[in-house]
């Protein structure tokens, strides 16, 4: 019965043991006076001793002799009444070289038999105390359940050899716990969380239900339920309910006291819609009062497969309706369930009785609907700015919420930079660019776009896949990291003299002194100009001892994952040292940043970022050549590594999404609505229809489509007031292709007067802001076209099936300048634009993505958004608060997603980089010392941050040079926290398409 239970949380070092509300057993304390009997039986014996004790003086010493043969006892004569209480807890020592295999056995109704009996199995590893161990008092995982155990006449409490026979341990500390009235502490360890879906990052005030069995207190009405170990967010199990029909339920029964728990208060819980249909779920909280509370109902649509934390607030405060300019947060880590009817009824919060789950009618055309819930508990409410209260710590990180590897103080972060640098190292599979290497069979030499590269250049393979292609003439993959840089590492404080906000004062504990500044305008949120404050910048002066430290570990993490370019938004302070170090950097340039107010450029129609430039104003030209030319400031001298140029970002060409002509062609809509005496371009646009270029050839043609009666083209040049209908789309679509075509012409124009022999990489196209003609139209002029693409794939099951045929038919580069996974468990308010459900689950997503990048026989490259986390707080520029950074506030890098980036970076030109997985006991030093000369590879974020060791560092040694590649130092043994080496196993190899 040799099990892998997982018992081990506590072991990692500054992790707090959960406070259970418990009823002692025994602590073998001398004071005890409570009648029960220490023994032992079979071969066995035991002792009390004070040699070994985690409470108190004392605990026994167990000598647990044969394998089920022998064991010892806490023997009750009166029998303890167990009705009420959940789990068993104890805490165990095993001092001796081995992990010991035990069981542990309730017997009941003072029979000795297995039919009264229930048995669990458990592993205490070696050299290890665990304190906390839960054995459940209604379930088994891997023992049995008797037909006439009864928790209400335990008698005995037997602790037995399993399969480590004439074993010594030392137990401690038993008691017997309701189970249900603290709340559960989150994961520790980054494996626990593998495979559970998200939960928001906020506090437990008073833990309902966590759904690991099926108890008389889950009722149900026209409902069938299951415990399953899907849609698990706590615990091991989560419930499945399938509701059957109108009005079906699942109600979850208590006598919860809330009266000392706050004011503002919400239920909460986590759902999964498990189905391909979106569904609508409501609730209700009901009292001791006795009213009838049928009326009233709370609902939220929950998308089809999905989780989602959602709540119900006690006293039906409404749900903030415009959160990032109320908070100065883009999003919240839970849904409000506030949608329905009936009037709320006051409720006695010191008894509350039952909370509700039902559907008022099963969705058309379905004959059942399933909800999968877990956690259910109370937390402050959402809908009230007292819940954001004190939600950062001094460092940044979400002070309600515990997680793996977080800092306590500032001084958690002193020496860890060191320590960090001693682990770095550099793929050796490649070209000093990152190229390919030398003798590689990948070819890319036909149909490249610059005749004379002064750096890197875009051409594609004999059978057509497009490479980027090195200075060395080595065909090239772009993958990078962007926005490296601190500007938007600042959030807002509160403090302001012209939109000063009490909620965002209230949000912190303390703030730096460090690292503040006046910021503003901003694009949303409470605080237009203010104080803004960069916890982050603190926290890397603390560990690593400035920003240029700071610079130079970067570089060497980016080489250390394997990345072969810095990505978009990159600081330009970082541009010498990427040259320094071979490393290949993309510059970047804002065309509206250049206008002055003495050239004002002209604006047309709306956008998600305002409205468009355009590019007929000459003012426009103007401002992309002072654009062109701060850029060739910034690149000069460092030009070797310079891959190439992207210019502005998701500009709003028109949303094409769901098919809507009207949205998708809106923008040139609003060109033709303006006035051509003060609008270039719809000056330009009557230039274009008077000569032939739209789909109308004559004032005739354009009168009969778009139901119009004027009597030549000049009476079109005024404003006007057109509304789309479909006989425009023709013309439209003509002008829409003109409009870009101008714009990527005039930008074009102006890279290339400073940079004739460099890469153009485009305007990185937003799926919401990009029309057929507008990527047609980038070809002509842009050297590598760029999209944002958020999705979990760029294969047609995920993105656009006619967009990739667009791309295909084009025959021609394309690169990704922006995509990103993100998860909650680490404290973060929100995931980002895709969510993952951990951070196992970002290094897996990240793995599936690049897979269908490089499949693609276009796309050159793809840069993951961003560096950083955004602060949990919300950037002061827009709100944004994702987890979406390969590192924390800390500066603490997310050790499954790097580790995942290095492995897909090693294969990047088709070599078998398997060496790079599994720990360090199982790599071959020669296969994994030909590809990478660092010791980095599974080591978790917690041992980055002292809170384990790691073997052969030690952060107060000198750091080493760099290892000479013929003698690569690999990381051999085990260390203390061996166990919680967390290491790469991503199912499947890529599987990509080589040319040989």
């Amino acid at each position: 019965m040799n099990v892998n239970k997982t018992l081990t949380a506590l072991l990692i070092a500054g992790m707090a043991a959960p406070t259970l509300a418990s009823t002692l057993i025994t602590s073998f304390e001398d004071s005890e006076t409570h009648g029960y009997e220490y023994g032992h039986f079979g071969s066995s014996t035991h002792v009390i001793t004070s040699d070994v004790q985690t409470d108190g003086e004392k605990s026994m010493q167990a000598n647990m002799g044969a394998s089920y043969q022998g064991g010892v006892k806490i023997y009750a004569p009166n029998s303890w009444n167990w009705t009420d209480k959940k789990e068993l807890v104890f805490d165990i020592v095993n001092n001796t070289n081995e992990e010991i295999n035990y069981g542990v056995k309730i017997l009941t109704n003072y029979v000795w038999d297995d039919a009264n009996a229930l048995s669990e199995y458990f592993n205490v590893p070696a050299n290890t105390v665990l304190e906390n161990v839960v054995m459940s008092l209604d379930s088994t995982e891997y023992g049995s359940i008797g037909a006439s155990y009864n928790k209400a006449m335990a008698m005995e409490i037997n602790f037995f050899a399993a399969e480590s026979p004439n074993t010594t341990v030392y137990i401690d500390n038993i008691r017997v716990s309701d189970g249900a009235t603290e709340p559960t502490p989150p994961p520790t360890d980054p494996e626990e969380a593998s495979g559970r879906v998200s939960s928001a990052p906020v506090k437990t005030l008073l833990q309902l239900e966590t759904f690991d069995e099926i108890t008389d207190a889950i009722e149900t009405s026209g409902s069938d339920i299951a415990l399953i170990d899907e849609g698990v967010s706590i615990g091991d199990t989560a419930l499945k309910a399938t509701f059957n029909n109108s009005w079906s339920s699942v109600k979850l029964h208590g006598n919860w006291d809330l009266s000392a728990l706050g004011d503002h208060l919400a239920i909460a819980v986590d759902v999964t819609n498990p189905t391909n249909t979106g569904l609508f779920l409501y609730s209700r909280v009901e009292d001791n009062s006795g009213n009838d509370a049928s009326g009233i109902a709370r609902g939220k649509y929950i998308p089809a497969n999905s989780t989602q934390t959602v709540y119900v607030s006690v006293k039906d405060t409404p749900a903030i309706s415009d959160i990032v300019n109320t908070l100065g947060m883009r999003e919240l880590p839970a849904k409000a369930l506030s949608e329905g009817w009936g009037d709320w009824q006051e409720l006695n919060l010191a008894a509350i009785e039952a909370v509700t789950f039902f559907v008022p009618d099963l969705a058309a055309g379905t004959t059942e609907q399933q909800f999968i819930f877990d956690n259910a508990r109370v937390i402050k409410d959402l809908n009230h700015v007292s819940a954001y209260e004190e939600l950062v710590d001094v460092l940044g990180q979400n002070n309600q919420y515990d997680f793996y590897a977080k800092l306590e103080e500032s001084e958690d972060l002193e020496g860890l930079g060191e320590r960090e640098t001693q682990l770095l190292g550099k793929l050796l599979n490649r070209n000093q660019y990152g190229g390919a290497p030398s003798g590689s069979n990948i070819i890319a030499d036909q149909d490249c776009k610059l005749s004379s590269p002064a750096s890197f250049n875009a051409c594609k393979t004999a059978d057509g896949k497009w490479y980027l292609v090195d200075p060395d003439g080595h065909a090239f993959i772009s993958t990078g990291l962007a926005n490296i840089r601190m500007t938007d590492t600042y959030t807002f404080t509160g403090e302001s003299s012209t939109t000063p906000s009490d909620v965002r004062k209230s949000m912190f504990t303390e703030i730096p002194a460090n690292h503040r500044k006046e910021m503003g305008p901003v694009h949303s949120g409470p605080v237009e100009k203010g104080e803004g404050v960069s916890f982050y910048a603190n926290n890397i002066d603390a560990r690593h001892g400035g920003e240029e430290a700071w610079q130079d570990i970067t570089i060497k993490r980016m080489q250390d994952w394997g990345f072969t370019s810095l990505g978009n938004w990159t600081d330009s302070a970082f541009y010498s040292k990427a040259a320094a170090a071979n490393m290949p950097y993309v510059a970047n340039g804002w065309v509206l940043h250049h206008e002055t107010s003495e050239n004002p450029i002209n604006r047309i129609g709306s956008g998600y970022w305002g409205p468009i430039a355009d590019p007929f104003d000459p003012n426009f030209a103007l401002a992309a050549k002072k654009m062109a030319e701060q850029i060739k400031l910034e690149v000069t001298g460092h030009e070797a590594t310079l891959m190439g140029i992207f210019v502005d970002n998701e500009i709003s060409w028109g949303n094409c999404l769901n098919g809507d002509d009207a949205s998708c062609y809106e923008q040139t809509l609003a060109a033709m609505n303006t006035d051509a005496s003060t609008s270039p371009a719809k000056n330009s646009f009557m230039w274009f229809l008077e000569n032939g270029y739209g789909h109308s050839k004559s004032i005739e043609q354009f009168n009969a489509a778009w139901g119009t009666s004027f009597a030549s083209w000049t009476d079109l040049r005024g404003a006007q007031n057109f509304k789309y209908s479909a006989g425009m789309l023709g013309d439209l679509k003509s002008l829409n292709w003109q409009f870009a075509n101008k714009y990527f012409e005039v930008v074009n124009q102006a890279v290339k007067a400073e940079f004739p022999n460099n890469l153009y990489l485009g305007a990185r196209f937003a799926d919401w802001g990009r029309t057929p003609e507008t990527v047609d139209a980038a070809k002509g002029h842009a050297d590598v076209v760029s999209f944002n693409i958020y999705k979990d794939s760029i294969t047609s099951q995920h993105w656009q099936s006619d967009v990739l045929e667009q791309i295909e038919s084009l025959d021609f580069p394309a690169i990704i300048g922006e995509f990103h996974f993100g998860a909650l468990d680490s404290g973060s308010f929100a995931t980002g634009i895709v969510s993952a459900d951990s951070q196992q689950d970002r290094g897996d997503k990240y793995t599936a993505y690049m897979e269908s990048v490089l499949d693609n026989d276009n796309f050159v490259g793809a840069h993951w958004f961003q560096y950083l986390d955004s602060p949990v707080t919300g950037r002061a520029w827009d709100g944004e608060n994702y987890n979406v950074g390969f590192v924390n506030v800390t500066d603490t890098p997310y050790s499954h997603l790097t580790d995942a980036a290095r492995i897909v970076n090693c294969e990047l030109y088709g070599d078998d980089c398997s060496a790079l997985k599994g720990d360090s006991e199982e790599r071959s030093a020669r296969d994994s010392g030909a590809l990478y000369d660092g010791k980095n590879i599974g080591i978790t974020s917690g041992q980055l941050n002292g809170m384990e060791t790691i073997d052969g560092i030690d952060p107060e040694e000198p750091v080493d040079p760099p290892t000479d590649p013929d003698e690569p130092q690999l990381r051999t043994g085990g260390s203390a926290g061996g166990l919680f080496i967390t290491l790469m196993a991503i199912a499947g190899w890529l599987r990509r398409k080589y040319v040989s």
